[in-house]
């Protein structure tokens, strides 16, 4: 994608810095993969207080861990 011109980031994405740089603040919508529980959460969490509008699209691991991301949005 870089070749293509487009800004591409291999970061953590739970680091406000890093979304703010990637411009969150204008972004739509989020697609969140991670395996880990805990650091989808930490990134869904920061993405809400960038951009509290946006849609977030997170995988969960199981039906608990599902209504945890449900609960931060």
């Amino acid at each position: 994608q870089r070749e293509r011109g487009r800004h591409v980031y291999f970061a953590d994405a739970g680091r406000r810095e890093i979304l703010e740089r990637a411009g969150a603040r204008r972004a739509s919508a989020f697609v969140v993969t991670l395996d880990a529980p805990t650091a989808a959460e930490h990134m869904v969490h920061a993405i809400k207080r960038i951009n509290p509008q946006a849609l977030i699209l997170a995988r969960a691991k199981d039906a608990r861990h599902a209504r945890r991301l449900a609960e931060l949005g």
